[in-house]
Parts: C-alpha cells; structure tokens; sequence
C-alpha cells in the first residue's frame, strides 16, 4: 500500500471513530434551500476564516457559469492537500452548505466534480470530518442516486473509500435522526421553488423542477437505505411516521417523474419486508401501490422499481398477493402489462413472472384454468413487442416453460397447457424470421417441455402445418431457422426419449422427418422426392399400439 493509500485509509478510520463521539452540528440538508435557506446563504460570507488563495478559489464556486465553478472545485482539489489546518477547519463550517449547493447542480460535470472534490476533503480533513459528518451525510449518500452513471460512481467511490466495510452501517446508526431529518424536509416540504438559488431572481422552471426530481428522488432512496440497514426498531417507526401517513410519501405516487414514483415503491418494498413496519402499515396501502398503481406504471424507469419492489416485497410477505380482489385488480393489471410486452422492461418482468406465480398463495388461483388461461394468453399476446430482443426472448421462453410446468401440475388447470403450447409454437413456427433470432437453447426446453407433458400430437400438429402443408412453410423459405428447429427437435428426442409413450415417440420420429424433408427442401428443392413429406405424414398417423423404436 502507497503513501498516499495508507493516509486515506488512516484518515478514514479517524473519521469514522469520532462518528461515535461528535455531537455534530445540525442537519443542513434541504433546510439550507429556499426563501430562508440559499436566499440567506447569499448574505453569507462562505469564505469566512480562510486565507488568501482559498479564500479567492472558495468565493469564485458562488458563480452562475459551469465553467468557472468547475475550475475553482478543481483548484480547490490541488489546494487541499498542502492547505493549512486552519483553512481546513473553516472550509468545513461551510462546506455543508457549498456541497448541498453543488451536489444538486443542473450541469452533470459540476455535480461529478462536487463529489470528487468531497472525497478529497474527507481524505485531507481526517478526525475533523466527524465533527461535520451529520451535517454533510444526507446530501453525500444521495449522490448515490443521482441519475447521471458518472456522478453516482464517483460519490460511490468516495463514501467507499472514506467509510470501507461495515462502518458505513455505523455511520447509518449514528446519524439516523439527521437521515430521517433529511428525508422528512425533501418529502414533506420540499418544491421546486425550494431548490432556487435566488428567489429575487428568476429561473428556469425546468432547472427547477429537475433539481428538484433528482434530489427528492435520491432522498427517498436515502431512507430506504436507512430503514434496509437498521435492526427492527419501534422508535424508528415511531420517527418515520409523518413520511408513511397518507399524506406523506404515498401521495408522490401521482407525481409527473418516474424517477419520484420508482423511489417510492422501492422505499414501499423495505417497509414491506420488515416486520416492524410491516405491522404498522395498511397492508393494501402496500399492496395498492405495487399492484394497483406499480403494474399500471408506463414509465420504464419506475417500472423496473416496480418488478424488484414486487418480488421483495412478495418474498418477504406472500400474504400480500391476497389483499386486493384478484378479479378485480390485481389479474387484470397484470394480464394488461404482459399484453403490452413487459413495457419496456419485458426482460425483468418474464425473469420475475414464474417466481410470483410461484409464491402466491393456491388459493389465489381459484377453480379451473382461468387464472393460468389468462397469463398464458397475455404472455403470447404480448410476443409481437419482443421479437426483435434476444434477452427478453429467452426470458419469456422460459417463463413460459415454467408456467406450462406449473399448470400441468395442477389438475384443474392442466387441460389448458398442450393448447397454450401450441398457441405459442404456432405463432414462433409461422414466422421464420422470426425463428432465427430465438434463443435455441430456450426454445428447445419449450419443444422437451411440451413432449414429456404428454403434447407432442400438439407439436407434431403445429410443425406439420408450418413445414409441409400446401407445400409452403418455414423449410421451404428459410434454411437457417429450419436447421435451428431441426437442432431443438433432435435435442428433444434425445433429452426425452426415456420418458416417452409408444404414441409420443411415433410422432417425435414423424416430426423429425417431417424437419429433415423441410431442411432437404430448403437447401436443395429439387432433390426432395414429392412423396417424402406425404410418408412423413403417414408415420404419424400409423397404428401405434406397440412401442416405437427410438431414434437413432
């Protein structure tokens, strides 16, 4: 390790110690912005007990221009390694509101240098750190969270560096009511007007509102974090109580960004999966927002916030898919988002499908194959929005193939699966450009799923319409996808073969010839004899009373 290594990493451990000891100052946070925060900030010396060249660097990051407050933030990283103790301390009594300030900036570079700049103060400023660190903490673990890669990368990096392992859990305990604090004001309270650096003075209403989605959305975050990273704790609910009333956190559900919307059903799944908010919160006020207003979300950044939110929440509380009507809301957002293809984020949803399938409660389902009849249906409905994504193709394969499982396992709803195979299959196999982009491996687990499940009449049906019948189909057009499916099938035998009943091998040895003319036919169609197909069609229908023998 370097000398410069060992510096940091000593530092961050001195900074780190007096967390316990430091009574700290007040939380800044939001409470700096406004009519009573920046405004007065602005009759603010900030560069008050620093000396001459700090001072001047310090004064210069009050400017308007991007440009120039990112060249002070970088003089200011050069000055800070060889800065007296004294500048230090001073820069420190100021630097939370400076940071507040900056961190929330509308120019990315601003905020990514903001956050090197903390990095390198952290490192400088060692044990003086502490007596600040609840000051600065809100507004450094929301950089995190901002919605530029390289701003939450760096800010990510320094809170690494300056808190390793688990004294970040530390710190999460030592400045839980300046955490709380925070997120209260950008909950609460916050507005865009909050985030005005000058209220006498116009500005751009975009600027605002966007400073205003980055911030509130990363507070919301913050608390997640928080609540994710402490033991069960009545206080805690206790002090949280104002941001989960109804007129708190919830009503940010209806907000314009899904920026806002997604941090909220994450920060719903937390509370969802701890046992001490879990009996404190209405449990279809939880349920409300991830399956009434989560599964009908189009924005796919809050959307993708809703599929983690929901499996989370649903693995830690099952009990949750009960809460509302399944005929009335729960199904029907559900069946409308598989229609749509997943919205977007259809590659997240069909990996998640078959796990929230799995954990709802028997009960859920009802009588008879409508409930899987439903989902099936949608899952293929929603096929055309995919086609051209490898990812989500391979995701939906195999959902769906879990799906077909789960249905053949339930008696009541088993009749509906060599159809629902069918209808798939049908619709890949009637497409041969189509064919080509499938995931193989997913299709071929689709093809050994319907065989063993006691389907390949099905399968033999669809194949037979798509290759050979009224000489059209996917081997006379397409070579490629018919030696894809060529590939699947012969798989299939194989993987199959002990499993399967004299009828089922019959027709798996008729599928795969039928495939062998397609493909012949494809490559060269002369060579393929008019019969061959027909012979290939009269395997399938012969008396199969005795045992086929496997195929070679």
């Amino acid at each position: 390790m370097g000398k410069g290594q060992r510096s940091q990493a000593a530092s961050s451990h001195r900074a780190a110690e007096l967390l316990s000891s430091s009574g700290g100052a007040g939380f800044v946070g939001f409470q700096t912005l406004g009519p009573s925060g920046l405004a007065a900030a602005g009759a603010l010396d900030e560069t008050e007990g620093m000396s001459g060249e700090m001072r001047m660097v310090v004064g210069r990051l009050r400017k308007k221009d991007s440009v120039t407050k990112l060249k002070s933030l970088q003089e200011l990283q050069g000055l800070l390694p060889t800065c007296e103790e004294a500048d230090i301390r001073a820069l420190l009594v100021h630097w939370p509101r400076i940071f507040g300030r900056l961190s929330i900036d509308v120019d990315r570079r601003v905020r990514e240098t903001t956050h090197a700049t903390m990095a390198a103060l952290a490192t400088r400023a060692g044990r003086l750190l502490g007596t600040n660190i609840k000051e600065l903490i809100g507004t450094w673990l929301s950089g995190q969270y901002d919605p530029a890669h390289a701003v939450a990368q760096q800010c990510h990096t320094a809170l690494s560096a300056t808190f390793p392992g688990d004294k970040m859990n530390r710190v999460l305990a030592v400045c839980r009511d300046e955490i709380i604090a925070f997120a209260k004001q950008s909950i609460l309270h916050a507005t865009p007007q909050s985030f005005s650096e000058n209220p006498s003075i116009a500005e751009d209403p975009l600027n605002l509102s966007d400073k205003y989605d980055r911030a509130v959305s990363a507070a919301i975050r913050v608390l997640g974090d928080l609540l994710a990273g402490l033991p069960a704790d009545e206080a805690l609910v206790a002090d949280t109580e104002e941001i989960f009333a109804p007129t708190g956190v919830w009503r940010l559900l209806k907000h314009e960004s899904g920026a806002i919307r997604g941090s909220v059903y994450s920060l719903c799944a937390v509370a969802a999966s701890r046992a001490d908010f879990a009996a404190s919160l209405p449990a279809k006020t939880i349920a409300t927002a991830l399956f009434t207003n989560g599964l009908a979300e189009k924005d796919p950044v809050a959307l993708r916030s809703v599929i983690a939110a929901v499996s989370a929440a649903t693995a830690a509380n099952p009990s949750l898919w009960t809460v509302l009507s399944t005929r009335k809301a729960l199904l029907p957002s559900l069946v409308a988002l598989l229609r749509d293809g997943g919205r977007a984020c259809a590659e997240a949803l069909f990996s998640s499908l078959a796990t929230w399938v799995a954990s709802m409660p028997v009960a859920l389902y009802g009588e008879g194959p409508g409930f899987f009849d439903s989902m099936l249906s949608a899952l293929w409905q929603g096929l055309p929005a995919i086609r051209a994504d490898r990812g989500a193709l391979t995701a939906l394969h195999a959902c769906y193939a879990r799906l077909v499982t789960m249905v053949r396992d339930r008696p009541s709803a088993s009749a509906i699966a060599g159809p629902a195979v069918a209808q798939l299959l049908a619709t890949v196999l009637s497409q041969p450009h189509q064919l080509r982009v499938y995931p193989q491996a997913a299709l071929q687990a689709l093809l050994v799923e319907t065989v063993t499940s006691g389907h390949a009449d099905t399968l033999f049906q669809v194949i037979n319409r798509a290759v050979v019948q009224d000489g059209q189909g996917l081997g006379f057009v397409d070579s490629t996808a018919c030696d894809t499916l060529s590939s699947c099938l012969t798989a299939c035998v194989v993987a199959a073969g002990p499993n399967l009943q004299s009828p089922s091998t019959t027709t798996t040895i008729a599928v795969t010839e039928l495939v062998r003319v397609a493909l012949m036919a494809a490559k060269s169609p002369a060579s393929v004899p008019k019969e061959a197909s027909a012979n290939a069609v009269a395997t399938s229908s012969a008396d199969t009373s005795s045992p086929a023998p496997a195929p070679a």
